[in-house]
């Protein structure tokens, strides 16, 4: 498993993780929203950049309130 520093978000396994919610759970019309919503963030993080230097760090804490 690799060391990532403090704060830096891990993609891979927040997508694993509302998988395995969705599968396991039946979701009220809100929690599906807030959860297609943080899929949505998450996906726009899987993707390339344009000039890392220019935008802040995203953090998980950042993620959960653009999906509130």
């Amino acid at each position: 498993m690799s060391q990532k520093p403090a704060g830096t978000l891990n993609v891979e396994y927040w997508h694993e993780r509302l998988t395995a919610v969705c599968s396991g759970y039946v979701l009220v019309p809100a929690q599906r929203r807030r959860v297609d919503a943080l899929r949505k963030v998450l996906d726009s993080l899987s993707q390339p950049q344009g000039d890392p230097s220019s935008g802040r760090k995203r953090t998980t804490n950042r993620l959960w309130a653009k999906a509130a």
